[in-house]
């Protein structure tokens, strides 16, 4: 397992996480700044909820990105970086399948660590701190993007940023286990991050399309959004999913992928 992370890690295409959370954070200080009360009532909060909460960002970008880092792990080139063939270190099958599971969780927490992490300086070193919710996020509510209706805004920001936090690695590590084994079942790792870029787009395309229709809120992407959940919406018409239902169906869609893979592993010769 370290061995697989270590591998991971020293690939230049991980340096380009910081880079990628520093660009979201800057994008969405821009899109503040285009409301004139911005710049003297907004703090890092209202950043961090444009970063995570934003559907552009947090369903296709940071999916996408995600399963361009992770996608091969499986795949005959990560031999010489990661001990690909290192079934003989293990009894069985199942050991050397949940080895590679540990690995993509470990990832996924450090994907998302210094995505919040680079977002948070970013996020310090531009506007002014603050324990609590700004002045701007009571007077605009939803009209920004990552913005949150008033019901959410009684509850303290770590806990909002909690909900978004669970949200994003939950979904990202069950779908990630998805998109590497449909990479190893099509003996090709880009089949694997197509569809999963594909699901992206078009959960976002759904989402935007038909956002009123609480249905489509449980599109695969659109669960790593908060603002999609029920009360964080202005409206909750029914069949709108909950934090923990978007929490128990993406950890279900986990255990499925981790199954379908050692049904594949099995049979399979590493």
């Amino acid at each position: 397992m370290k061995a697989d992370v270590v591998a991971a890690l020293t690939r230049r295409r991980w340096w380009v996480v910081p880079a990628l959370a520093a660009a979201a954070t800057l994008l969405a200080l821009s899109e503040l700044e285009s409301f004139p009360a911005a710049a003297v009532l907004v703090n890092q909060w209202d950043v961090l909820l444009g970063v995570f909460d934003a559907p552009f960002i947090a369903v296709v970008v940071l999916p996408v990105s995600y399963f361009s880092l992770t996608v091969d792990m499986l795949s005959p080139t990560f031999t010489e970086r990661g001990g690909y063939f290192a079934l003989g270190r293990h009894a069985t099958r199942w050991q050397w399948w949940v080895r590679k599971m540990l690995a993509l969780g470990i990832l996924t927490i450090i994907f998302v660590g210094v995505l919040w992490a680079t977002a948070i300086v970013v996020s310090g070193m531009t506007v002014p701190w603050g324990f609590t919710w700004s002045r701007f996020a009571a007077a605009t509510g939803i009209h920004y993007p990552g913005g949150l209706s008033p019901g959410p805004l009684r509850q303290p920001p770590w806990l909002i940023m909690a909900d978004m936090t669970l949200l994003l690695s939950v979904g990202l590590y069950a779908w990630g286990l998805v998109v590497l084994v449909v990479g190893w079942v099509t003996r090709h790792a880009i089949w694997g991050w197509v569809m999963g870029a594909v699901l992206a787009m078009v959960s976002y395309g759904l989402w935007m399309v038909h956002g009123g229709t609480p249905g489509w809120a449980w599109a695969p992407m659109n669960q790593l959004l908060l603002s999609t959940h029920r009360g964080f919406r202005v409206s909750d018409p029914p069949g709108t999913p909950t934090v923990w239902g978007s929490l128990i169906t993406e950890m279900g869609v986990g255990m499925v992928a981790v199954v379908v893979g050692f049904a594949v592993f099995r049979r399979r010769v590493l």
